[in-house]
């Protein structure tokens, strides 16, 4: 960063225009509700759009939620549309219990999936609550997680996610993806 007119000298090791990328929409979906198995599934397969889904175990079976079956039977889906991802366990982030044990029950989750059929690799993870830190930063990292996503201005009711600036380009990490745009209830 120079004034106008001040002398200075400028090394340009390569000049060019990068190569553009495709743009990518991330879907994605957080607990494993039972709309999943009965209206997602089929309306995904129907229109040929991927997912990410995100599976809290705590919820499992009860009401609301896929059980156990409807789960392996999302897992033998041959599509390749459907890839499953532990979202933790009772809905606790990083803030609420600390790093080490969040960590320690997205381990369980990830085990648990894939007991249930899951062969997807673990490359992706939704933060419950959008709540991370650096260790648990480090720890997603460490378990070759290369891409993760977080809320960051959350609102519900389908109002936009709006990150700010300086959110958005803390997110360079690819662990810490700020959501665009969240599609809830109705």
């Amino acid at each position: 960063n120079k004034s106008a007119g001040t002398a200075a000298t400028l090394y340009l090791s390569w000049g060019g225009t990068m190569p553009r990328e495709s743009a990518r929409i991330l879907w994605t979906a957080d607990d494993g509700y039972d709309e999943w198995a009965t209206w997602l599934q089929p309306t995904a397969a129907l229109y040929g759009i991927p997912w990410a889904l995100g599976f809290d175990r705590f919820y499992a079976g009860s009401a609301n939620f896929m059980a156990e079956t409807q789960i392996r039977a999302m897992a033998a889906d041959t599509s390749g549309l459907f890839e499953m991802y532990p979202h933790a366990f009772n809905n606790q982030g990083v803030t609420d219990i600390g790093a080490a044990a969040y960590l320690a029950n997205d381990d369980a989750t990830w085990a648990w999936l894939q007991s249930l059929g899951v062969r997807n690799a673990r490359n992706y993870h939704p933060w419950v609550k959008g709540q991370h830190d650096d260790t648990a930063v480090s720890g997603m990292a460490a378990r070759g997680v290369p891409l993760a996503r977080t809320v960051i201005g959350y609102t519900t009711l389908g109002r936009t996610y709006t990150p700010a600036l300086g959110e958005t380009q803390r997110a360079l990490s690819r662990l810490r993806m700020p959501i665009g745009l969240s599609l809830e209830a109705g």
